[in-house]
């Protein structure tokens, strides 16, 4: 960058929600006009908010030259809704963090792509399992902006995977409109599991595979096929209940040591 014939292929998106006056001074078509626009910059806030270049402008930063030219690619947005809107769509298709774009989802009221739905929907129980009190999971769920915090080392993608199987065609698909009764269901089964195997679950995933994403998406499956035996007239079965059918798998589960004998050929993990 500091370099004579330093260039900047790519534009910086910015979004700006007020301070704008453009002055045209030609016509271009129906939706296209030449001129300049004008950005008051004001003391107490900045004008704008970046949608897109974050790094770029990180590096622009400790760049000692006098002049660069830089693209910039403005809108002029309606609100912090239709901001974090924007970041998504744009950086869901890049090698943004996937955490951050889906923890940035249930604050978008907008449209969003199909299937970006669907995770923003399960995104938004696993922030009532990370942020309840009564909660198993409560800052256990290492999402973008919890990873400073050193209860946090449950993979939240591990959770949301375990959210999205059950919504699909499991147990949590009867009761996730009715928000309530699903994170009832869901501190319910986590609060037996975490009372089964206690030692298991107070251990980091490196020292437990329960807590583990694969041990964290097995149990979903476990929760699913519990539930659709205990579950009654759209009543959630309580703490009690799924303990007794956890019982039935036994305590004596190598969560933390020792190996899982399938068969006599499979036997994993293989010492």
């Amino acid at each position: 960058m500091e370099q004579d014939d330093a260039i900047l292929p790519n534009s910086i998106v910015i979004a700006f929600q007020k301070g704008l006056n453009f002055d045209e001074t030609s016509k271009v078509d129906d939706s296209s006009s030449i001129g300049t626009l004008r950005i008051q910059l004001l003391e107490e806030e900045k004008p704008g908010w970046i949608v897109d270049g974050q790094q770029r402008v990180a590096a622009l930063r400790s760049v000692k030259k006098e002049h660069l030219p830089v693209s910039v690619i403005g809108f002029e947005s309606d609100g912090s809704a239709e901001e974090r809107e924007q970041f998504v769509l744009v950086n869901s298709a890049k090698s943004l963090p996937k955490s951050l774009v889906y923890e940035l989802l249930p604050k978008i009221e907008g449209h969003i792509p199909p299937k970006m739905k669907k995770r923003r929907d399960a995104y938004v129980f696993l922030e009532h399992l990370n942020l309840d009190a009564e909660s198993p999971f409560y800052m256990r769920i290492n999402t973008t902006t919890a990873r400073h915090i050193d209860s946090a080392n449950i993979k939240d993608l591990s959770v949301l995977k375990m959210l999205e199987n059950s919504m699909k065609d499991g147990i949590f698909s009867r009761f996730q409109k009715n928000v309530e009764k699903a994170t009832e269901l869901l501190n319910n089964y986590w609060s037996a599991v975490s009372a089964t195997y206690e030692e298991a679950w107070d251990l980091p995933p490196n020292k437990s595979r329960l807590t583990h994403g694969v041990g964290i998406v097995s149990m979903g499956y476990i929760m699913d096929t519990i539930g659709y035996k205990l579950v009654r007239k759209g009543r959630v079965p309580t703490t009690d209940q799924f303990a007794r059918e956890l019982r039935v798998l036994g305590k004596d589960i190598s969560w933390i040591d020792g190996g899982w004998h399938f068969s006599d050929e499979m036997i994993m993990p293989r010492s």
